[in-house]
């Protein structure tokens, strides 16, 4: 039997969370929306209460930065490097058509974007899943996926609510098959917005980790910390080093 490791993601029409429920029902983390992009990039009003509950509640976390294929990958990279909180691990879902797109654009914008990503955060993943590979003409292979992909068992037709028990049941039945991807999938999203757990009031997307806890708190990761703002004495070397005409 596969022991999968259980996380949540979620945004602001998920509500009010009950996280000391979620971690006894065994959930070790959740992945929280930071953003939205109806009428262009806005922070996830849910976010930051979420973002500290989580915290306070002794959970893994990490963001996760909707891609918006309106503006250009440098456009999209400013936005998260300006509201991003401190953190190891970024996911990006990559999912949003535009019309008239060209998938040749999408897929250069997004390198462009992940190019930058991958140089300032020391983990970056991409959310997306088979109904979506046809937007870009080709997608990164350097980083590992989140992938999304539904098995009935896990997609009842109407929203349902579920124990723990049988929800670790039914994942003990499966293997692990997210499906193919770009390149190396670590996280499934193995359950869309069908399924309300205890701890939640609303229906929330299921995500199994092929792995140990130690292994997932590694991909999730230590947050950190940003470095402390440089002293007058550190300015003026830098000044120094930087300006030689200056000497």
């Amino acid at each position: 039997m596969i022991l999968f490791q259980k996380v949540l993601d979620v945004w602001e029409g998920q509500l009010e969370v009950n996280e000391a429920e979620l971690k006894s029902g065994g959930v070790h983390g959740l992945i929280i929306r930071l953003n939205d992009i109806n009428g262009g990039h806005n922070m996830d009003e849910g976010f930051t209460e979420q973002w500290e509950q989580a915290k306070n509640a002794g959970m893994l976390r990490a963001p996760y930065f909707v891609y918006n294929p309106w503006i250009t990958g440098y456009a999209n990279f400013e936005w998260l490097q300006a509201n991003c909180p401190p953190t190891h691990t970024v996911c990006i879902d990559v999912e949003v058509r535009k019309p008239d797109y060209s998938p040749a654009v999408y897929a250069s914008h997004y390198a462009a974007f992940m190019s930058r990503a991958q140089r300032l955060w020391p983990h970056v993943v991409t959310y997306s899943g088979a109904w979506f590979v046809e937007n870009l003409a080709y997608w990164p292979t350097t980083c590992e996926y989140w992938w999304a992909r539904y098995p009935l068992v896990l997609y009842p037709p109407t929203r349902e609510t579920w124990s723990w028990q049988r929800l670790n049941s039914t994942l003990a039945s499966l293997p692990w098959n997210p499906g193919p991807a770009p390149a190396r999938v670590s996280l499934w999203q193995c359950s869309g917005d069908r399924i309300i757990l205890p701890g939640t009031t609303r229906a929330v997307d299921i995500n199994v980790f092929d792995g140990t806890a130690e292994e997932l708190r590694a991909w999730f990761g230590t947050l950190l910390t940003p470095p402390p703002p440089l002293t007058i004495e550190q300015k003026v070397e830098a000044l120094w080093v930087h300006h030689p005409e200056l000497h």
